[in-house]
């Protein structure tokens, strides 16, 4: 089979070239890998193809990381700029629709890239990436494959898993409104919306696919394809289980992730956990209030007891001797040797050596 494919493209090289030749192309280096040939229409698509070959090689190693197998043919990368660019850079007799910002060859190893759509819609480097996974992946396998793996793997190479195509399968989820795997081998949808989730959970599927076992599944599903197995055979072989458990495990994992987005879409419990908060914030601040209150007011009977005059002592009773007085100063004690009476005899009394306070 490949080499048939290798014939077809040697006997098809020169009306690639010749549709290549529609106009001047110019040749851009691509450093460390000599199998990327990287080629650009002059003006802005040959600036952006130079910021582009840095890149090229790394990225290149890493779809073939994933996948666990290379191959040693060349991919042929054209660069345009611009629709009429993009149409001559063409393979002979091929038609793109006016919507695509790049298309992939498999068979031929060639992608085209409209720069000036790419960049409208995000990303050269995410368009590249996802048409190199395309060329990747179909020089592989050596059988039909879902539409939904083989897109689902090209988002998945090129990054565009984002926050947008995640609130499309969250809201699926949600809504149990998911599309069944099998219904879109059968076709592909339509309509803009049910395109849009097609698409999102084709690129969360595989995305759940390589992350099993840190990808090693993965890898035995392309090796599987690569022999020439049949692609339910060849998943089951890989995995250990059908697609259709493989599916629901996967319809498992969108519940436990996405599961808590239904309490914040039930507007009745948002309000009742409002009301409860705005209760419990009421009942803090009342209390909160309340002891301090309480330690204002222990605060003031503290400093009134601190700041009240001392009570006036009582005049000595006509039995009282005339010896020492509770709240006399020092100084107004009976001088030693006078004729004033002391304490109980000379020998022992003293006066105390600080004033002694009754209060």
């Amino acid at each position: 089979m490949r080499r048939a494919l290798l014939l077809l493209a040697l006997l098809l090289a020169p009306f690639l070239s010749a549709a290549a030749a529609a106009i001047e192309v110019r040749p851009v280096p691509v450093p460390d890998d000599p199998r990327l040939v990287l080629v650009a229409a002059p003006g802005p698509a040959e600036a952006i193809a130079r910021d582009l070959a840095e890149d090229l090689a790394d990225d290149w190693r890493r779809i073939e990381a994933i996948l666990g197998l290379s191959d040693p043919r060349p991919v042929e990368i054209r660069i345009a700029y611009g629709r009429e660019e993009f149409q001559a850079l063409q393979p002979a007799g091929a038609r793109p629709p006016g919507w695509a910002a790049g298309v992939a060859f498999s068979g031929l190893g060639i992608l085209v890239v409209d720069a000036q759509a790419s960049g409208r819609a995000g990303s050269v480097r995410n368009v590249v990436l996802h048409e190199f996974a395309h060329v990747a992946l179909g020089r592989l396998v050596q059988g039909p494959v879902p539409r939904w793996f083989n897109e689902g793997f090209a988002l998945h190479v090129a990054s565009e898993w984002d926050r947008s195509r995640a609130a499309v399968v969250a809201r699926a989820t949600l809504a149990r409104a998911l599309i069944p795997l099998s219904e879109l081998d059968e076709d592909w949808p339509h309509s803009p919306t049910d395109v849009n989730l097609a698409y999102a959970q084709s690129a969360s599927m595989v995305g759940h696919l390589i992350a099993v076992e840190r990808g090693e599944p993965f890898r035995r599903l392309i090796a599987g394809l690569a022999e020439g197995r049949a692609f339910p055979e060849a998943l089951t072989q890989a995995y250990g289980k059908p697609l259709v458990v493989l599916e629901e495990e996967w319809r498992r994992s969108l519940k436990l992730r996405y599961g808590w987005l239904a309490v914040l879409m039930d507007t009745e419990l948002l309000w009742a956990s409002a009301a409860l908060v705005l209760l419990v914030a009421a009942w803090r601040k009342k209390r909160s209030r309340r002891r301090r209150l309480e330690e204002m007011e222990a605060e003031e009977a503290l400093d009134e007891a601190f700041t009240s005059p001392a009570e006036a002592p009582s005049a000595p009773g006509p039995d009282e001797g005339r010896g020492w007085s509770g709240t006399a100063p020092l100084g107004e004690w009976p001088a030693a040797g006078s004729s004033e009476e002391r304490g109980p005899g000379e020998d022992g009394f003293e006066p105390p050596s600080r004033p002694r306070y009754l209060h």
